[in-house]
C-alpha cells in the first residue's frame, strides 16, 4: 500500500475508529470492505504491560498477547515480491494449504500443542 493508498483508507476509517476491540472491528465487513487484513507469521511488534489497557481492555492479554515474541530480525518488505499476496494467487495457496493439511480431531492437536509442536492442521 502507498502512502495515497494508506491516506485514503484511513480517512475512511478514522472518524470512526472504536475506543476498543479495534481488530474484531476491522474485520466487520462494512469496514473491510472486501480488503484483506494481511497478519504476519512472526510478530513484527510487542505489546508491552502498558498495551494490556488496549485493544481488549485487558481482556486477553496476559493468557495471550504477553506471550507474543518480538522478531528481531530486520526484513525489508519493500525489496521483497509480495505478488503472492494478491488474488487469484492467494485465494489459490491459501486453498491448496488449508485442504493439504492433515484432517484431524480436537485430541490430536490438544497433544501436539502439548508437545510444543506448531503445524498445518485442519
Amino acid at each position: 500500500m502507498d502512502d495515497d493508498q494508506f491516506r485514503k483508507v484511513w480517512n475512511e476509517l478514522s472518524p470512526k475508529w472504536p475506543a476498543g476491540f479495534w481488530d474484531d472491528w476491522m474485520r466487520e465487513p462494512e469496514n473491510r470492505k472486501g480488503r484483506h487484513c494481511i497478519r504476519p507469521e512472526i510478530s513484527r511488534t510487542k505489546m508491552t504491560a502498558l498495551g494490556k489497557k488496549g485493544a481488549s481492555k485487558g481482556q486477553f492479554f496476559d493468557k495471550h498477547v504477553a506471550k507474543v515474541i518480538l522478531n528481531k530480525a530486520p526484513v525489508t518488505f519493500t525489496l521483497m515480491n509480495l505478488d503472492y499476496l494478491l488474488n487469484p494467487t492467494y485465494d489459490l495457496e491459501f486453498d491448496r494449504m488449508v485442504y493439504s493439511s492433515p484432517l484431524v480431531d480436537i485430541s490430536e492437536v490438544n497433544a501436539t500443542l502439548a508437545k510444543g509442536e506448531y503445524k498445518s492442521l485442519r
